[in-house]
Formats: structure tokens, C-alpha cells, sequence
């Protein structure tokens, strides 16, 4: 009876690692798709950055102050991200979502601030 009654816990607990180890699995995939996403959607804001900065070059004094105080603060912004990124791919399968929420915030800065730039942009550049 014991014998069985210990069979059947060992069974039970090698369920429970297994289901474990698929969360874990799972976790790590979800976290790598989320790390390429983000580290693509950081590249096409920088283009997008880089844009704004010839903009800049072509702009009246005025024009340029105001376009590159914006700059640097997407540029800022885009900054954070990385590092944010750079924390989240060291960290555990288990703490990567609390740190993707950081990330996130800090994506939605970016976008925020860029949008606020170009709309902030005289019409003669934005064409």
C-alpha cells in the first residue's frame, strides 16, 4: 500500500515538473518573439528619427531648435528602450513579464514624443 501510495505521489510530481518545463518552454518562446518584435519596432523608430534629423538640416534656425529638442527627446526615449530591452533579454523566463510592461510604457514614449515632433513640423517640411 505504501509502495503504491509513493508510485503514484512520484507520478504526480513528475506531472507537475513536466507541466513546469512546458510553461517554461512556452514562456522562453513567447519572450524571444516579443524580444524581435521589439528590437524591429526600435529600428524603424530610429529610421524614422534619422528622417526627422535631415528634416532638421533643411529647416529655418527656429525650425531646427524646436525638431531637434524633440529629436533628442525620442532619441532619449529610444535609449531607454534599449537598455530596457538589453535587461529583459537577462532576465528570467519567470520576471520577463513584469519588465515588458516597463518596456512597453517606454515604446508608447517614444511614439508619443515622435508624433508630438512631427506634428510640432511646419507643413512646407513634412511633404
Amino acid at each position: 500500500m505504501k509502495r503504491a501510495f509513493l508510485i503514484l505521489l512520484l507520478l504526480a510530481m513528475s506531472g507537475f515538473a513536466l507541466a513546469a518545463t512546458d510553461e517554461a518552454a512556452k514562456a522562453s518562446k513567447e519572450k524571444q518573439s516579443y524580444l524581435q518584435k521589439t528590437d524591429h519596432e526600435i529600428q524603424d523608430w530610429s529610421s524614422k528619427v534619422k528622417s526627422l534629423e535631415e528634416q532638421s538640416q533643411t529647416s529655418g534656425s527656429k525650425t531646427r531648435q524646436e525638431l531637434d529638442r524633440h529629436i533628442k527627446t525620442v532619441k532619449d526615449d529610444l535609449e531607454a528602450a534599449r537598455k530596457k530591452i538589453e535587461e529583459l533579454r537577462r532576465s528570467s523566463e519567470n520576471a520577463w513579464e513584469s519588465l515588458r510592461k516597463g518596456l512597453d510604457r517606454t515604446l508608447d514614449d517614444v511614439k508619443r514624443h515622435y508624433q508630438k515632433a512631427v506634428s510640432d513640423t511646419p507643413a512646407a517640411i513634412k511633404k
